[in-house]
């Protein structure tokens, strides 16, 4: 991916083939998101859940994306900085899955294919 070059002290030199897509991150504290319980309510309903992961900022923004639909998060608690505890409000939420992300405030986003599924009521 990188090389050392000596005419730049050593530092990292980035390659990118074309063809190819590169991702910078700016530091190591991305954050991650491994579960989410309850991981699925009703259609309708407000639910609490807890989020676990890791590198969680203390204003970090959980939500809930299904296509071009999101749910933010309400009641936002960051236990530490591997816990969250928020609501989602599932009232006119399309059924079936949703990604779970969480945004710490430099807008690092969580990548995990973490799923919460709204039923029917």
């Amino acid at each position: 991916m990188g090389k050392a070059n000596a005419a730049n002290d050593g530092a990292l030199e980035n390659e990118v083939l074309p063809n190819q897509h590169a991702r910078l991150t700016l530091d190591g504290n991305l954050p991650s998101v491994t579960s989410i319980a309850p991981a699925h309510d009703k259609q309708g309903n407000i639910v609490a859940v807890t989020i676990v992961g890791d590198n969680f900022d203390p204003n970090a923004i959980p939500r809930l994306i299904n296509g071009g639909s999101t749910l933010a998060a309400t009641n936002v608690t960051r236990v530490d900085g591997t816990h969250i505890t928020c609501d989602f409000n599932l009232a006119g939420a399309a059924l079936g899955g949703w990604t779970v992300r969480v945004r710490n405030p430099d807008n690092q986003d969580s990548t995990q294919a973490m799923t919460f599924t709204v039923d029917a009521p």
